[in-house]
Formats: structure tokens, sequence, C-alpha cells
């Protein structure tokens, strides 16, 4: 073997175990991955384990020497918190948490520089990472806090074989072993030998181990020593640099300290005023609201002061560690290397982009973890919703941490009923949302990162498209979605999000911060977030890491970014304040040479932006996006839905929306629920949210169809009302929906057959039934079922030819009792009960479904159900909103047809065909039409917006009618024969196998 260790501490270990073990072990103060260390033997024979060092230097050489070890940066204690660390810069593995082995050392000459590190206990460590795995040796080289470390173990879970400890004083060979063995010997541990440095103890269960300590490291020990290379090879001219820039920043550290002491004087000094005033007060209570008002000056200025010594506190250790970043380029001369591989990875990513338009796909691989961080601080109103959006996400391996920085409203209460639920819980003063993020990411151990504000919340299915864009794009180190916005319970699409680079995000671009998700790697690369910044600290991760890797840009929004009183995303003056501060400073530290090396994707990415905003153009998802009405807001307060474990799902494939639509109250009824309305994209089909029972449906129809308000409503004044005369994006379009013909077209269009009032539903399955039965009409005799028939107007007309046997199908009890009342055969139930009501010798050639499609929770059941009742050469006939409409594109989001939330899916004449196929039919025949008064709606919906409502049984004003009729026609004319009419008629037939 090679012995790397210091004083052959690895040939001593070594002995306990065979040769071909692969064993588990943990080194505290690891330092460097291979100078004097006492793991590098055990980790090249296959060995693994954790290694914790707090220096940023040491630590980067370990994560990029030991990548299959755990390395953690931090500092290990009694109890969790933060240190203050003493490094000792010209022998940094002498660096220790005790002050006063720190002032020896400095007494000595070294050169002693403060910094701040988190502090973990050994039993956090050994729970989160160790699990049942046996540790086979414990290595502890602390410096002085050996008691502290060995305090936080739990030696009754975790016992390790050996322990090897530093016994001796730093640079010294006094012992320092009476101060803290009484703790391992009291856990069952035997010291069985000392090495002149270090004190070697099993535990008594492996006491016959202790037959390897009785010679000292020898010839038959068959080892070599590592040649390292000297002592001092880093010192020089660039090295002198440095450190002059380090006693440069010590200096102005100093400085700033003392000026802070002089400031706590002087507040002690207040302090002492405001005793003696609050004494005075007793005697003098005229005084007692201006000495009050002192007192509270006083703790405002604390605070301040507090504030200051944090953020200076960041930007020293920023500067330090940008000095020692540079120190480690030049001292490798890695600058040309660099800037020759960037060229060539540029230059691969141009030609793959140009050629292919996209990067190629590789094979998925396995899914990784994901880690979500909550900062919270006094959010009782909106936290939990935002805590069940988190833990309700399916198909992903989540692990969860929450850091609340001391809320006082009820937040930790409500955080508490999820303890056994979540990974980790922090209660503790922060220093800012950012300050908390860092936090949570220090105790994270996922793959992938990401942070969710207390008052934001995610998308059914989004940690699980986030998770699947790693896998499905793994070279990728940064994906993001699209967003969406809350507003007093109603949701809208945020604006849309171009493809983003370095230049983009440093022009001041910023990203939706609860769509961006990070790999791990990214982020420990790049340094993590900035403690030190208030509100702008999610654009400068963004920006720290554009720099380095390239972002990947996904369709679809995944959460929801909520609008609200006090929030620090109001404050975008501090916001722009704090970008310019960081966009000055990235000019100056990042040489030109790496500007021009990322030119080029920003070239790359502005003709992307453009000719992507070109096809949008003529793209179906341009048609149906609905970004945010800012000119009408606030909306009308509204029954915002509760959060539901389960998400829209398509109707035909059972998938996740691909995006948000809009949402909407009720605009036919005036129902203060709000809905928010999906599209599927590949199955071209809408759903609605929040799902509705049969019985909530069955409520809804009763309380408002039985009962319509026949007056318009309004908006409310003081709010806005959303999409309030939405404009459309074709100027051709805008033209037409507001047109009136003349009164001799209007004549025309009523000789031609093109204007009608009157229900058409009866011609229409007549030339249905033309195509998909071709010698049939309505004279033929014909066994019918009208599924929803309501009172029967339908089947009143059939009885009038007298050719048919008719049956209706309706759930309104009392519609049906009418129906039944003028002699018709009405069988009351739902669709999903018709099988059991209907005779089984009465089987029907023609099943129509006006109207009736959309409002079915599941309407491929219920045409699978529907089917079963056809006879031999059947059809089924139904007529639906079409989601092809031209109106859609006039009219947006006020188009009439939207109708939540009875509506529950909406089909174009593609998934109608997908619909039929799934329900092992085929859709024969398929036509458009347009009728004046759905027109109507449309237009009156447009005018006043979402906030008002417009009921069915509204008499149409004369005014209004020329309009209405005006529309009605140009549709018939120019859009209904192309698939855009308003409504769609379809028939299904079954498969021939």
């Amino acid at each position: 073997m090679i012995s790397y260790a210091q004083n052959f501490e690895d040939v001593m270990i070594a002995r306990l175990f065979p040769e071909d073990y692969r064993g588990t072990y943990i080194d505290l103060g690891a330092a460097d991955p291979l100078y004097v260390s006492v793991t590098k033997h055990f980790y090249d024979a296959g060995w693994r384990g954790i290694n914790i060092e707090p220096l940023p230097r040491f630590f980067r050489r370990l994560e990029a020497g030991r990548p299959e070890d755990i390395n953690l940066q931090a500092l290990v204690g009694d109890e969790t918190g933060v240190a203050t660390f003493y490094e000792i810069v010209d022998y940094p593995e002498n660096s220790t948490m005790d002050k006063n082995v720190a002032d020896m050392l400095a007494a000595q000459g070294h050169v002693v520089r403060e910094q701040t590190v988190d502090i973990v206990t050994l039993r956090d460590v050994c729970e989160r990472h160790v699990g049942e795995r046996q540790i086979d040796f414990l290595k502890i080289d602390v410096e002085g806090a050996e008691l502290a470390v060995l305090k936080s173990a739990d030696w009754t879970r975790f016992r390790p074989v050996l322990v090897v400890i530093e016994a001796v004083v730093v640079n010294g060979t006094e012992p320092t072993w009476q101060e803290w063995e009484y703790v391992l010997v009291e856990n069952g541990y035997e010291k069985v030998w000392f090495d002149g440095l270090n004190n070697f103890y099993l535990r008594k269960e492996s006491l016959d181990l202790r037959k390897h300590f009785v010679l000292p490291p020898g010839a038959f020990d068959n080892f070599k020593v590592a040649n390292f290379v000297p002592r001092g090879w880093d010192e020089g001219p660039v090295f002198g640099v440095i450190e002059e820039v380090i006693d440069e920043l010590n200096v102005d550290r100093r400085g700033k300290q003392d000026a802070i002491e002089g400031l706590l004087e002087q507040m002690r000094e207040a302090g002492e005023t405001i005793t003696r005033q609050q004494q005075e007060v007793e005697r003098l209570s005229g005084r007692l609201a201006a000495i009050e008002k002192e007192h509270l000056d006083g703790q405002a200025a604390v605070r301040k002061m507090s504030r200051d010594l944090a953020a200076s506190m960041t930007r020293t250790h920023d500067a330090v560690r940008k000095a020692e970043r540079e120190f480690d380029d030049r001292r490798w001369g890695c600058r040309l290397p660099r800037a020759i591989a960037a060229v060539k990875k540029y230059g691969e990513w141009l030609f793959q982009g140009i050629l292919c338009q996209e990067f190629p796909l590789l094979p998925a691989k396995p899914r990784p973890r994901i880690s979500i961080v909550t900062p919270v601080f006094n959010n009782a109103d909106t936290i939990r919703e935002t805590i069940e959006s988190v833990l309700n996400q399916k198909n992903v391996e989540l692990e969860y941490i929450i850091v609340d920085g001391g809320s006082t409203d009820g937040s930790v209460e409500i955080i508490r009923e999820y303890a056994d639920r979540l990974t980790h819980f922090i209660h503790e003063p922060d220093h800012g949302m950012y300050d908390a993020i860092a936090k949570g990411f220090i105790y994270a151990t996922g793959d992938i990162f990401a942070y969710i504000n207390a008052d934001d919340v995610y998308e059914n299915g989004a940690l699980s498209r986030a998770v699947d864009a790693f896998s499905r794009y793994p070279s990728y180190q940064v994906v993001y979605f699209e967003d969406s916005v809350t507003v007093n319970g109603w949701r809208f699409p945020n604006i849309k999000q171009k493809y983003v680079d370095f230049y983009r995000l440093y022009r001041r671009h910023i990203l939706f911060q609860d769509g961006v998700f990070f790999t791990r790697r990214a982020y420990n690369y790049v340094g993590g977030l900035n403690r030190g910044l208030r509100a702008a600290g999610d654009w400068d991760l963004w920006v720290r890491l554009a720099f380095h890797f390239p972002f990947k840009k996904l369709t679809g929004n995944v959460s929801s970014f909520r609008v609200r009183p006090g929030q620090l995303s109001q404050n975008m003056d501090v916001y722009y304040a704090e970008m310019d501060e960081r966009r000055r400073a990235l000019r100056r530290e990042i040489p030109r040479i790496e500007w021009w090396l990322r030119y080029p994707r920003y070239v790359f990415n502005n003709a992307r932006n453009k000719i992507r905003r070109f096809i949008e153009r003529f793209n179906k998802d341009r048609q149906l996006f609905f970004p945010i009405p800012f000119k009408e807001l606030p909306p009308p307060p509204g029954l915002a839905p509760a959060h539901f474990p389960q998400a829209p799902v398509s109707p035909i494939d059972q998938l996740p929306p691909s995006a948000l639509l809009f949402s909407t109250r009720d605009t036919r009824f005036g129902d203060k629920l709000i809905s928010y309305v999906y599209y599927h994209k590949e199955e071209d089909v809408v759903s609605y949210y929040p799902p509705l029972s049969r019985e909530e449906l069955k409520d809804l129809y009763a309380r408002n169809y039985n009962n319509p308000n026949p007056e318009i409503s309004y908006p409310e004044e003081g709010y806005g009302s959303p999409y309030r005369k939405f404009r459309a994006r074709r100027s051709t379009l805008r033209k037409l929906a507001r047109a009136k013909l003349s009164k001799r077209t209007r004549e025309y269009a009523i000789r031609k057959g093109l204007l009608t009032w009157p229900d058409q539903s009866l011609e229409e399955i007549n030339i249905m039934l033309k195509a998909a039965r071709p010698g049939t009409g309505t004279g033929a005799r014909l066994s019918f079922l009208d599924v929803g028939c309501f009172d029967g107007k339908l089947l009143d007309r059939l009885a009038e030819l007298n050719t048919w046997d008719t049956c209706g199908l309706e759930p309104n009890a009392d519609a049906a009792e009418i129906a039944r009342g003028k002699g018709h055969r009405v069988w009351t139930a739902e669709v999903e009960d018709a099988l059991t009501l209907v005779p089984p010798e009465v089987r029907f050639d023609v099943i129509f479904l006006g109207q009736t499609i959309e409002h079915f929770n599941d309407p491929l059941a219920a045409i699978q159900q529907l089917s079963s009742l056809l006879a031999e050469n059947g059809v089924i006939i139904l007529s639906t909103p079409n989601l092809d409409s031209i109106q859609i594109e006039m009219f947006g989001p006020t188009w009439s047809h939207w109708h939540a939330p009875y509506h529950r899916h909406l089909f174009s004449a593609k998934s109608l065909g997908l619909l039929a196929d799934r329900a092992g039919m085929k859709m024969v025949k398929h036509r458009t039409w347009s009728h004046p008064g759905w027109s109507w709606l449309s237009i009156k919906m447009h005018e006043i917006g979402l906030g008002g409502f417009v009921p069915h049984g509204v008499v149409v004003p004369p005014d209004d009618i020329r309009r209405a009729e005006s529309l009605a026609i140009i549709c018939r004319v120019l859009f209904d024969w192309r698939g855009r009419g308003d409504y769609i008629y379809a028939a299904f037939k079954k498969k021939i196998d």
C-alpha cells in the first residue's frame, strides 16, 4: 500500500481490515484529499465515506478529488448554528474554531483570518448520510474542538469500530486527551495505541482487534510513503499580491468593526439614558410617550446596525472567496484551456442548434431526487396552501425543507402540523429571505434544487415535470418554465418568457423564480445564494448560473406567483438598485474575453426569440394564450378553489395539462366560485378545475338552471373586470366582430338559410344521418334516444314527424316529469346509470347528445356506455362547443361557451376524433355551425368582462340583434365550412373489426 497520512495512521488502520474489504469512514477536518490524508488509501481501495471540511479551498478540492464521497462544508459541534472559524492562512491544516488556539498561532507569527461557518452535529450527519451502515473508523482532527465533537455524537446508534483522534496540542507534544477522553470511555471505548500524535480507541465489542496495536508501522506492513510536492510551492509574487489584498480587506473589516464597537458603546449609553428616563416616567407620566418613542428608535438602530454588519461580512467573505478563486485559476494556468474549451463547446452548440433547432435527446436516466426550500416569515394566511401544493406532488422523490425566521402570527403552529412529512424544519432568526433559503440548501441532499416562497404554489404535477426535464435533457443544469399569477383567488398566465442566456439576464431580464430549477452541482459551483442581498438575490443567482451553464426553456406553467400587499417584490426600486449594484460588480470582475465568448449564444437566442414570435402567429398555443389583463386589476373577489391533490387531467388519455388558459367566475348565473381553465396540447382539449362531484354538479344545476336570474349583472365598482374588451391579435378579426351588415344583406342571408334563430338540432341530425347511414333521414323508421332531453322540446318536434320511436334520458327529475307529461318515454338517470335502467331488449339506431358531453366529468366512459345501447349500424350524434371556433380568437376568455363551472371539458374536431377512437368508435362526419344567440352572448360578455354575467334567459335588445346576426352570418359564410364555427356536430360509429 501507499501511505499518505502524516504519521502512518492509515497503515495502522489498514491492519484491522482484510485487503479486499470495502468499508465506510467519516473524516472530520478532512483538509486536502491527497496531502497528508488519512483516508486517501482507503478511497483508492474502494471505500466510501463522509468528509467534513469548513475551508472553501479544501472543500473544492474534496469535491473534485472525492466525487463518490459525501463532502460537507461545515463545522461539527454539540449544537447547530453558526460559529466563528479561524483560518490559519499559511498553514491551513491548523485552522481551528478555538480562539485560544488561534491566538497562540497568531503569536507564533501565523496569519489568522476569521470567517463565519455553519455548524452541524455528528448525530445529524450520521442520521442523514449513514443510516444503517457500519462506520468502520472515525478520524477527528479539529484542533481544540474535540470535546464538542464527541458530545454531538449518538454513541448508542452509531458506533465506529475505531476512533482516531488527535490528542496533543497544536504544533506541540503536550497531551490534551484528559479533557475529552472520558466521553469515549463512558460510551464503551478503550484506548489501544498512542503514536505520539493520535490516540486510537477500539469499541469494547471489537477489542479482539487489539492484537494489531502491538508494534508501530514497519517493514512487514509492506507500504511505501507517498511523495508530495514540498510545502511552499504556492508562494510567489501572485500569492503575495493576494495576501496584500486580503490584508487590505482585513484592515477595512477591522476598521468597520471598530466603528461598530463605537456605535455599540453609544447604544449602551443610549440604553442607560433610556433606563433613567423610564425611572423618571414613574414620576413624570406626561413624558411617557416621548420616552417610548426614543426606546423604539434605539431598537430600530440595533436592527439596522445588525443588518449592516451582516452585509459587510458577506461582502468581505465574497471578496476573499473571489481572490482565492482567481489565485487558483492563475496558479494552474487554466485561462487558455478554459477559453479553448469554451470556444469548442459554443461551436458545437451553434452547429447543433442551427441544424437541429434543439439539442439531441439522450436516453432517460434514473429519476433524480428534488429538494424544495420554503422561507417563511409571518405567512400564516398563505403557508398552508403552499405546503399542500408541495407535499401533494406525485411521482417524485421529494425532500422538503422549511426555514422560518421567527414568525409570530401562527405560521409555526401551521408548519408543525406537517412535521412528520417535512424533511427538515428550521426555526431560528435569519438575516433575510436569501439567508433563510441558503440555510435550507445546506441541509438539502437532492440532485435538483428549487425554492418557493410561502405565498406561492406549485401546480399539480409540477415537480414531476421538472424532474422529467432533467432526465430528458441531462446536459442542462438549469431549466425554467412559464408562470401564472394569482390575484384575489383569480389565476392568470404571466407574460411569456424568452430564451435567456447570460447577456439577456445581465441586461435586467427577470425569470419567474418559482418556475426555475437547477442542479445541486450547479448551485455549489457558483457559490450558492448571495446572503447579503435583500431583494435581487434570485436574479444574482440566475446570472451567475447563466455565466457557466446554458438554460433550458420549457413550455407551460408549473407554479403560480401570488400578488398580495406588503410582499418584497412590490418594492421594485430596491430590487433594481441591488441588481444594478451587482451588474457593476460583474462588469469589474469578469474579464473581457469571457464576455466575448458568451456573445454568440446571445445572438443565437435573439434569433430564436424572433423566429418563435413569427411561428406563434400561426400556432394554436398563441391563439389560446390569454396573458394577465393588468388594466383590469384587481379583479372582484371570488371563492378561490381549495387545493386538491389530483390535477385536472385530459378526458382522453388522463394526462396533466400543459398550460393554464385563464380563470373565471360563473358568467351565466353569477356564482362566486372561481374556476381555472387548463389546456391539454397533445389532445387539443380543455379541462376545468376544481373537480366537481356528480352531487355538486346536480346542486349547481338545481340552484341555477331551474331559477335563472333574468338580469344582466355588471362589474362591481372599485374592481376591474378581467378581459373586458379583449383585444384580438388580428385586426381583421376585430373589425369582423364589430361589423354590422345592411338590412338587405340580412334579408338575403335569411332567404339562403344562412341566418336562423330557432334551434337547428333536428336539421343537423338529418345531415349527420345521411353521412353516417346513407339513405336514412328523418323520414325513416328509427329508434332514437335523446340524452339530456330536459323537458322534451326535441322529442316534441320528432313526434310531429310520427316516424321515429323516441325516448329520452334526463337526470333532472322535474324536467323529466314534464317530458313524461307530454307522452314521451323518459328515464330519470345519469348516463352512467343508463345501462341499468334501459331494458336489454331496447336498443337505438340514433343516440343524440345535444350540448351534453361538455358537462360530463368522464366523457370517455359516457361514450363507451352509450355505445353499448346502439343497435347494429347505430350512430351516436353529438353537438358541443367547438374549441376551434374563430370566436375564441375574437373574444378570448369572454367567449360565451367557456361557461365554467358547468362545462367540464371542451373539444375540437381533433379531440373528438381521439375520444371516439379511445371508445372503440370512429368519427365518420363532423361540421360546425354558428348561432346568433350565442354570438350575442359573446358580444355582451366582451363588453362587460368576466367581472359580470349574462344569463341564458335574457331577451336580446333590438339594438344588439343586428350586430349578433351580422357576426353569425359572417361566421356561416367565412368560417363554419372551414371547421371554425361556434358549435361542432359529429357522428360516431362503432369500428368494424
